[in-house]
């Protein structure tokens, strides 16, 4: 089967919907596609930050010099200045428009947005949807999608891009079990981040990162792969509900964590924020509490919100009513937390016009990099995937419209042989690559279980190079993609991480736990023919 279009959006979250609508806004075809397995946009607790005008006395330019700054301090000095500029003037436009077309915020009694402080933040910025609720905001973008006319495929893999004359035109992928080709102009890159990959992490197993090594192979560039983020405050018991986020914002409410011994132990690792911390920080502190033999016998610690008012634990917490289900009720009970996998930081490499550097390709939200540096401030990824999907949406349909529409059809000899191997093979891969991925790059590294990780990860780069012979069905196809994909994104994480010998945001090496001025620039990784490379800014640092 062949698919014809101007543009083809991959992924199908917030981020794809919003270039997709873009797009299509500009008069060229659009052709949205994504896999089973979830987004991140329906998972998320429902939190935009923007530059609100939340005091009268206060002008414009100081409220986006401090939310600039806010990003800055949190990604440890080593974001894309230019792109967080970009999100940050735009940023409560976006959101107000977002609210004229129907998506239901909490208000304030004179109907204006509600604000509510996220910890990281200098002032109260985050606006958040009615009972924490995003899918009511995807549904509303996947509807205008539809009524403009974007075409939305779901159940399709994409196996790989297509690049001829050295300009992406098109892709190839999997739809219910079939082979399918996409001739096009413009592709954007919407796929989401790797969190998935880890064993404890509160995405679904959608999010696995396979957007990136497709645009690696493409010519673009990867950056700050090492800067995984994990959620510090995220629900461990009761076991039907792990994995589920508790909300900065409750924090921002007053909510404190509590160790085993019912201490409030943020005050011994950040005396003057406490439990208002970054992220990075929080996770931190509580992987050392439990480390140190504070934690409770699940390795778990406690939220608790007991002390706050019951309407205000509703507003700023997504997963109240769950919890509630459950038999626990925040202000009568304390709530067993653990930190999980939650963003990635790093991912495509892209400037302030969401344009990866390679002809015909774009990108958006958790796929790229920049943005956030060594460490993602919270309430600021929802806000990302509008104001870089609409400018993905709309660069790529002026390049289409420049290119003459709708590309010319192509026929692609796409073939990838494997052994007899069974189905499980390649599962059993995929299990053990998200283990290594795990254990190694967690919230605390060293040199041993990197340099481990990094060799266990090429040996199964080496298995899945010789594993070729006789099958050639399509589940056979999806798989080995998603293991190569996982096992070389696996790569790219050890090796940036044995790279930065410091520690800087979420990145924390126990041989090496304090910044050095000698890690000052983002790491970026680049593919040369069959090798990967590694940059430290412009400066090779290996081949």
């Amino acid at each position: 089967m062949e698919c014809k279009t101007d543009i083809l959006v991959i992924g199908g979250g917030s981020a794809g919907l919003h270039a997709a609508i873009e797009a299509k806004k500009h008069g060229v075809e659009v052709v949205l596609v994504y896999k089973s397995g979830g987004n991140a946009t329906i998972m998320a607790a429902g939190g935009f930050a923007g530059n609100f005008d939340f005091d009268e006395e206060i002008e414009k330019e100081r409220i986006n010099e401090t939310f600039i700054k806010d990003i800055i301090n949190s990604g440890r000095n080593i974001n894309n200045k230019e792109i967080v500029k970009k999100l940050v003037e735009s940023s409560s436009q976006e959101i107000n428009e977002l609210n004229k077309q129907g998506v239901k915020f909490y208000l304030e009694e004179d109907k204006e947005l509600k604000l509510f402080h996220a910890s990281g933040h200098t002032y109260p910025r985050t606006v958040r949807c009615l009972d924490g609720n995003t899918r009511q905001y995807y549904s509303i973008l996947r509807e205008l999608a539809l009524q403009l006319g974007v075409i939305i495929m779901s159940d399709v893999n994409i196996l790989d891009l297509v690049k001829k004359d050295e300009k992406v035109c098109g892709a190839i992928g999997i739809h219910k079990n079939s082979p399918i080709f996409f001739s096009c102009t413009s592709v954007i890159l919407a796929t989401g981040g790797i969190s998935a990959n880890y064993n404890f992490s509160t995405h679904r197993k959608g999010t696995q990162g396979n957007g990136l090594i497709m645009a690696l192979k493409a010519g673009a560039s990867l950056v700050d792969m090492e800067f995984i983020q994990f959620m510090p405050t995220v629900i461990a018991y009761p076991e039907n509900l792990s994995g589920l986020i508790v909300t900065d914002t409750l924090r921002g409410e007053g909510a404190i964590l509590l160790n085993k011994h019912m201490e409030r132990f943020m005050e011994r690792y950040s005396p003057l924020k406490k439990d208002m911390e970054t992220r990075d920080i929080i996770a931190n502190s509580i992987f050392q509490e439990v480390y140190e033999g504070r934690g409770t016998n699940r390795n778990t610690v406690y939220l608790d919100a007991r002390h706050i008012d019951r309407e205000r634990i509703k507003e700023s917490f997504t997963n109240y009513e769950l919890l509630m289900k459950a038999g626990i009720d925040p202000k009568e009970n304390l709530i067993e937390i653990s930190p999980a996998a939650h963003y990635t930081c790093g991912g495509i490499k892209i400037d302030d016009n969401a344009y990866t550097g390679v002809e015909g390709l774009w990108a958006a939200g958790e796929v790229t990099g920049g943005l956030h540096g060594a460490n993602r401030l919270g309430s600021v990824a929802l806000t990302e995937n509008i104001v870089f999907g609409k400018l993905a949406g709309k660069n790529a349909a002026l390049h289409s419209i420049e290119q003459g529409k709708c590309a010319d059809s192509y026929k692609i000899n796409y073939l990838i042989d494997f052994d007899d191997q069974k189905l499980e093979s390649y599962e059993e891969i995929i299990k053990n690559l998200k283990s290594i991925i795990s254990n190694a790059a967690g919230i605390v590294r060293n040199e041993n279980d990197l340099s481990k990780g990094l060799m266990d990860t090429n040996d199964i780069l080496i298995k899945l190079r010789d594993m070729k012979g006789g099958k050639k069905e399509e589940k056979y196809l999806v798989l080995n993609m998603q293991a190569q994909s996982l096992a070389l994104i696996n790569y790219c994480i050890l090796q940036s991480c044995l790279i930065r010998k410091e520690s800087r945001g979420t990145h924390f090496r126990k041989d090496y736990p304090e910044e050095s001025d000698a890690f000052t620039k983002p790491i970026i990784v680049k593919q040369e023919k069959d090798n990967i490379r590694y940059c430290f800014d412009k400066q090779l640092l290996i081949k």
